[in-house]
This record gives C-alpha cells, sequence and structure tokens, in this order.
C-alpha cells in the first residue's frame, strides 16, 4: 500500500512538474507580445504556485514521505519538460 501511494505521489509530482514548466515556458513565450508582461508574470507566477501548493498538499495526505515522493516527481517534470523542448528547437 505504501508504495502504491509513493509511485501515485511521484506520479502526480511529475504531472505537477510539467504543468509548472510547461506554464513557465508558456508565460516566456508570450512575454514579448503582452501589453502588460510584469502582469502576465506575476499572475502566471501565482497560479502555477496555488497549482502546485495545492497539489503536494493533496497528493501527500500530510504525510512527510508523500511529500518527498511528489517533490521527486516534480524535478522529474522539470527535467522531462527540459528534454522536450531541447528537441523541439
Amino acid at each position: 500500500m505504501i508504495a502504491f501511494e509513493w509511485i501515485v505521489c511521484l506520479i502526480g509530482g511529475t504531472a505537477l512538474g510539467g504543468v509548472f514548466y510547461g506554464g513557465l515556458w508558456l508565460t516566456v513565450q508570450h512575454l514579448t507580445t503582452s501589453h502588460s508582461p510584469a502582469l502576465l508574470a506575476a499572475g502566471s507566477l501565482a497560479v502555477r504556485i496555488s497549482i502546485v501548493m495545492g497539489g503536494v498538499l493533496l497528493l501527500s495526505h500530510g504525510q512527510w514521505q508523500n511529500a518527498v515522493a511528489v517533490l521527486l516527481g516534480l524535478m522529474a517534470g522539470r527535467v522531462a519538460i527540459s528534454r522536450y523542448l531541447a528537441s523541439c528547437t
């Protein structure tokens, strides 16, 4: 049961990482054409952090071991997005 929770937390963390860093990439792409780049950057940051923090709290269920698995998944999501975007250019 515990291994299943960790796997779910890792997969969920990877998805959260994809949302966070994918959203960051989209934000950076639109900064040059935005009428208000500071508002876009601040709003994007607030939304991305809210999604990630909410996801970490929901997935971890108050257990630090699950939170560590989610954070490892976040790092895996960062690596996955970085590699994907590097292969696209």
